[in-house]
């Protein structure tokens, strides 16, 4: 028996997380918005910020690091 309630609200969460990704490709494609001559270690830390939160999510979905089993 299909519920279709939750169907639903699955279907409605991964339009949200792909239309998330698509911003986030944009502004990684973007540098962040920052250009060279304005890099510093905070916007390092920031880049540094986005990929390990990257990181945690494919960990998660790969079940690699801490979600190995």
């Amino acid at each position: 028996m299909m519920n279709e309630k939750a169907l639903s609200t699955f279907m409605e969460k991964i339009a949200e997380a792909q239309e998330r990704l698509a911003g986030l490709q944009n502004f990684v494609d973007d540098h962040l918005g920052v250009s060279p001559e304005d890099v510093s270690w905070g916007k390092a830390g920031d880049a540094g910020y986005i990929a390990e939160q990257l990181t945690n999510l494919t960990d998660w979905d790969f079940k690699r690091g801490e979600y190995a089993e």
